[in-house]
């Protein structure tokens, strides 16, 4: 749970335009174990317009969530470590949902035999927002290695 929260604070200082160099000081301090490569930025980085896509087929942006705080995660159904951390983004979405804060779960890659959407279904996990990038174009948009 603590890597979650780290997580959060990180996303929450990346994404606000007003952030003090003493704040990411102060959150750089915090960074441990895991979480010792995270990265922060002094000044806001510029959105992708790449797209995902929605179960039913429709296609989504992180520009979709301006104005919110989002934990972007990526994973698969086949992924132990995915699999394992899913319960915790689902109790931390649970506890921030009033809070303009969403995790945004993009399942990349070709899938196993369940969907995204029946994987977090059967195992109640109804807070967090799943979305496909099944070719990762947006994965790879991002940059991120």
């Amino acid at each position: 749970m603590r890597l979650l929260r780290f997580s959060v604070l990180y996303m929450a200082l990346a994404l606000s335009a007003n952030v003090a160099s003493a704040d990411i000081e102060a959150a750089s301090a915090l960074r441990e174990g895991d979480m010792k490569k995270l990265v922060f930025h002094t000044e806001a980085m510029e959105i992708s317009d790449a797209a995902f896509i929605h179960e039913d087929g429709g296609e989504g942006t992180l520009q979709d969530y301006e104005g919110k705080y989002v934990l972007l995660n990526f994973w698969a159904t086949w992924c132990p470590p995915c699999v394992k951390e899913m319960p915790e983004l689902n109790e931390l979405a649970r506890e921030f949902k009033d809070q303009d804060f969403i995790v945004l779960a993009i399942a990349t890659g070709r899938q196993g035999r369940e969907t995204p959407d029946e994987f977090l279904k059967s195992r109640d996990l109804n807070d967090i927002q799943s979305y496909l990038d099944p070719k990762q174009k947006f994965l790879t948009a991002l940059d991120i290695n």
